[in-house]
């Protein structure tokens, strides 16, 4: 890009209103992979996560989803990379707040991406129809950045605005995604750090795992006190604050453990919660005083505890 092509463009994210923070996607970069860096979907009606923010759906769902490399530029970034599809599918990102992008406004898209198989950017934001974004075009495997312009028309209205990719097979792999306002695409804005990256995510998703060490896997604890018999509540307060009270998934009971018991719950569940905290429920095998404290942990390998408030 020339000097004055640069300066050109510059002036023009001046008049749309945005010289920093242009990128409204989350995750761009396809750093942070909190629900694991693989995951294989068979006739599956669910969203498919891996890179979080980026989820894939299929009609069902029949791939596989990974966090890859992409080489561009001289640099290999890290991807989100969709193989083995079988049928049509879309792989998207949901903008929270998007309504403040609604009909009549311009967004820009760019990003890098290599595969098979023709590809389709698209768009809707609440009841508004989805559209295509630009045009379709067939990926080639050399990574190419592509750049989109496209103003959001029809009726209706929306709180969120989601933007991604639809195609029917092939494969994809995907990065340095940004969405900006306005009708110019500027330089991808350099990758946020892991930890701001980490910290954006996990206001839709955070998880608890046993941490692993030289010596093994060590347990993480929430910490608790018996309510009366074998009734158990703890809370935990999450480091980022979440987007809504999230739902609870946790592994297998056989995963956990009541300390300084050394037994695992009969039951685990929601009991009240914000945005802020969340309380679990704990059922215990032995009865207990009440006030006795307890510390539930994740101490196996495959545990897990998930709260989750994605869009």
């Amino acid at each position: 890009m020339s000097k004055a092509r640069g300066l050109a463009d510059l002036g023009n994210v001046y008049d749309d209103g945005a010289l920093s923070n242009r990128n409204l996607i989350i995750n761009s970069a396809m750093q942070v992979a909190q629900r694991g860096t693989s995951a294989t979907y068979s006739s599956n009606t669910s969203r498919g996560f891996v890179c979080d923010r980026w989820y894939a759906e299929g009609y069902p769902l029949n791939m596989t989803v990974s966090q890859s490399t992409i080489a561009y530029d001289g640099i290999n970034y890290n991807s989100s990379s969709l193989s083995s599809i079988t049928g049509s599918w879309n792989f998207l990102q949901a903008v929270e707040d998007g309504y403040v992008f609604n009909v009549g406004k311009t967004l820009t898209l760019s990003f890098v991406a290599s595969g098979s198989g023709t590809i389709q950017p698209i768009t809707w934001i609440g009841t508004v129809a989805q559209q295509n974004f630009g045009s379709s075009f067939a990926l080639t495997s050399t990574p190419t950045r592509y750049e989109i312009t496209h103003t959001i028309t029809g009726s209706g209205s929306g709180d969120d605005l989601y933007i991604g990719f639809s195609g029917s097979g092939g494969s994809f792999n995907v990065s340095l995604v940004q969405l900006e306002v306005g009708d110019t695409a500027t330089p991808f804005e350099h990758p946020r750090s892991y930890g701001d990256e980490l910290a954006r995510c996990q206001r839709y998703y955070q998880n608890i795992e046993p941490a692993v060490g030289s010596f093994g896997h060590f347990s993480t604890a929430i910490m608790g006190l018996y309510n009366n018999g074998t009734q158990c509540f703890a809370r935990y307060v999450f480091p980022v604050q979440m987007r809504a009270t999230p739902s609870l998934a946790i592994s297998a009971l056989s995963t956990f453990d009541i300390e300084p018991f050394d037994e695992a719950p009969d039951a685990v569940y929601t009991a009240g919660g914000s945005s802020k905290s969340l309380g679990m429920q704990v059922t215990a095998p032995t009865s207990r005083t009440q006030g006795l404290a307890m510390m539930l942990t994740v101490d196996t390998a495959g545990g897990y505890i998930n709260f989750d408030a994605e869009l």
